[in-house]
């Protein structure tokens, strides 16, 4: 949306949202709590439609709506993605904080800082 470059959302599906930096600091508590064969599912709290990131894209990159076509359900996608992080939680001290309202300004003013040409379509 930030280059105007249309793209596509299958409605229907909900993800959980995480900002990097809550992950970096998961994964940098690996080094101080490794456990040799324990797998660690890493993700946030947040829980939401994957078309409501798509419409909170458009609004924090001034996006045009015609951008996004969006399309009925994908038979071969997995409706629902929500991570047990418990065990992350307690062996990591994963906590993730920064909600998708917070986290999305910040990456959009990112991206415009790293492709200085975007925002100009």
């Amino acid at each position: 949306a930030l280059m105007g470059i249309p793209y596509e959302v299958y409605e229907g599906y909900f993800r959980v949202f995480m900002y990097v930096d809550d992950l970096i600091s998961s994964i940098a508590n690996v080094a101080n709590n490794f456990k040799p064969g324990e797998v660690y599912n890493l993700g946030g709290t947040e829980y939401r439609s994957v078309k409501d990131l798509s419409e909170s894209v458009l609004k924090y990159t001034d996006g045009d709506p015609k951008l996004v076509k969006y399309l009925p359900e994908d038979k071969h996608n997995t409706v629902s993605k929500r991570p047990d992080i418990s065990k992350a939680i307690a062996d990591l001290g994963h906590d993730p904080k920064v909600l998708l309202e917070e986290g999305l300004p910040i990456t959009v003013e990112w991206m415009k800082k790293i492709y200085p040409m975007a925002n100009r379509h």
